[in-house]
């Protein structure tokens, strides 16, 4: 049996990791026309810059699960983890803090 403190460590860092996951995924659609605001001439991001942004996302989703889910199968999922949850933590960060 674990213990306690053990089955708290995993709600809260699954809980951490759905977080940064779903924030990440519910921003992009307002990020992307801040960006197009600040860094575009008319103000106003293309529809080709905006998919290909967008579409970078859940690239980069679907090539983390499978690179993740192969090192976890490898390695254990415990060790792989919480290592894993550094990279959407990350971006979830650099998304909160755009100037």
């Amino acid at each position: 049996m674990e213990s306690l403190g053990a089955k708290l460590r995993f709600v809260i860092t699954a809980g951490v990791g759905f977080f940064a996951d779903g924030y990440l995924n519910l921003t992009v659609g307002l990020v992307v026309p801040i960006l197009g605001y600040l860094y575009f001439e008319d103000g106003k991001v293309s529809t080709v810059d905006s998919d290909i942004m967008k579409g970078g996302l859940s690239l980069g989703m679907v090539i983390g699960q499978l690179l993740f889910g192969v090192l976890s199968d490898v390695w254990g999922r415990h060790a792989i983890y919480g290592k894993e949850l550094i990279l959407p933590v990350f971006g979830t960060l650099m998304v909160v803090l755009l100037p």
